[in-house]
């Protein structure tokens, strides 16, 4: 059987991960921050971005041999190869609400310090750059219906039938009504 999948909130127990079976992943969110307010060439205000950040939280076993549970072995994975699956599955792994099309992206792999011995629990921690929800995004929404009301103008260069006789050294520009 594959490994349990589940979430989780808050610090990791001494007791470890709440999981009937070995191994065990939990996903947690450890939270957002604001980074770099972008001052945006509507003049309309700001957008602020967050880096979200979440861990993948894998738990495993081993009581009889803790190099073995960290390793494995040919018929046990070890903690390691199950971080190292982890990590290959979500390190850039593209987002849809990611800012300017960035990725997932890994941050740290670190064992949890507070576990006894032969249980082994894994803090894989991964973050994004994501818009941050705000009154912004409906504001720009109104101002571009408010400006699909301006009708479109086609136009050319060197027109004949302008003041000056074509090929004129300066550009001209006229606008035709749209059809």
């Amino acid at each position: 059987m594959g490994p349990i999948v589940d979430r989780f909130v808050g610090n990791v127990p001494p007791t470890g991960l709440p999981a009937a079976k070995f191994p065990a992943a939990m996903i947690r969110c450890n939270g957002t921050q604001a980074e770099r307010p972008v001052a945006t060439l509507t003049g309309i205000g700001t957008v602020d971005r967050v880096k979200a950040s979440w861990s993948v939280l894998v738990q495993m076993t081993d009581p009889n041999d803790v190099t073995r549970g960290v390793n494995g072995s040919a018929a046990f994975p070890g903690i390691l190869r199950i971080v190292d699956a982890v990590t290959a599955v979500l390190n850039g792994l593209w987002l849809d609400d990611a800012y300017m099309e960035r990725v997932l992206r890994l941050v740290s792999a670190l064992p949890d310090p507070a576990i006894p011995s032969t249980l082994i629990v894994y803090d894989v921690r991964f973050e994004a750059m994501l818009d941050a929800p705000s009154a912004y995004a409906a504001q720009v929404a109104a101002y571009e219906a408010a400006a699909s009301g301006i009708e479109q103008m086609r136009g050319d260069v060197n027109l004949q039938g302008t003041a000056d006789v074509a090929p004129n050294p300066l550009v001209q520009f006229r606008a035709e009504p749209n059809e």
